[in-house]
């Protein structure tokens, strides 16, 4: 498995492979595909409407980013896990998508969403 993801990662550095199709290889490998990552649900017990928005827009951000089974939950829980790393309830989003992306990517990648 460390050879694969060597490659992928060589072609990514010598621009044969994107960054998004890199990532999809590699969840294949460890036999997790985006379409299984996050759990879905469009109920918003938590946060009621008051944030359904927000949700709305992170949701869309996920399916952007290849994860076609997200949910509003799913958009619920990581804006909550990222917001709560700065101790905070409810953070405001950046103007930007990608931002978005970028700040709950790592709680995609080191929860139990990724089995």
């Amino acid at each position: 498995m460390e050879k694969e993801t060597l490659k992928i990662l060589t072609a990514v550095q010598n621009e044969e492979l994107s960054v998004k199709e890199a990532q999809s290889q590699i969840l294949n490998l460890f036999g997790v595909s985006r379409s299984s990552v996050l759990h879905g649900g469009d109920e918003l017990s938590e946060y009621s409407e008051e944030y359904r928005e927000d949700c709305e827009r992170i949701k869309a951000v996920l399916i952007e980013n290849g994860f076609i089974n997200a949910g509003l939950n799913d958009a619920i829980w990581l804006w909550n896990e990222y917001s709560e790393s700065y101790a905070a309830g409810w953070l405001g989003l950046p103007d930007e998508d990608e931002k978005i992306y970028d700040c709950i990517k790592s709680y995609i990648r080191t929860t139990h969403y990724c089995g």
